[in-house]
């Protein structure tokens, strides 16, 4: 907030002085200032010229350059964001390759796997609401046992404790 304060008094400041941006001489004026002046204004007059000229060139060669690099920059920027498109599609297409080949199906609540599929004894392992497994054998979400699977976990549940995951 302060730069802008001090811009505001600055900008001012300048405008009450009678401060005003330079003038740019048209092809006209220069023309007409040959005409008028003598061979040595003349010749001094070009030299001024042709020093505006290279100092032009050269601003316009430093403008140049620095597009350059913004479009080395963007063209990057660019060559991230197609590389990031194709790894989303390929990992999107991974998953739905993956969930279309496997039968899969996650836990409607707390679920206790058991080693048999009498769903007898001790409980191998529990298994968490939302919990996402394979089904082997059996039908999710239909009366029945189902034989389910996941990354760590294996066994024998009823089927009603799990919903199909749509495909």
């Amino acid at each position: 907030m302060n730069r802008i304060s001090y811009l505001i008094c600055a900008c001012v400041f300048l405008g009450a002085c009678g401060a005003k941006e330079p003038k740019v001489e048209t092809g006209q004026a220069i023309l007409a200032g040959f005409s008028s002046a003598g061979e040595t204004e003349n010749s001094k007059r070009l030299g001024e010229l042709a020093t505006d000229l290279n100092e032009v060139k050269q601003n316009i060669e430093i403008i140049n350059r620095r597009n350059v690099a913004i479009e080395d920059k963007y063209k990057q920027i660019i060559d991230l964001f197609v590389a990031y498109r194709e790894t989303l599609t390929a990992l999107n297409s991974k998953v739905d390759n993956f969930t279309l080949q496997k039968n899969l199906a996650y836990s409607n609540k707390g679920v206790s796997l058991y080693g048999n599929r009498n769903l007898t004894g001790e409980p191998v392992t529990n298994i968490s609401q939302n919990f996402l497994v394979e089904v082997l054998e059996g039908e999710a979400g239909a009366q029945g046992v189902v034989a389910v699977r996941s990354a760590d976990v294996f066994g024998y549940a009823n089927g009603t404790s799990f919903t199909k995951l749509a495909k």
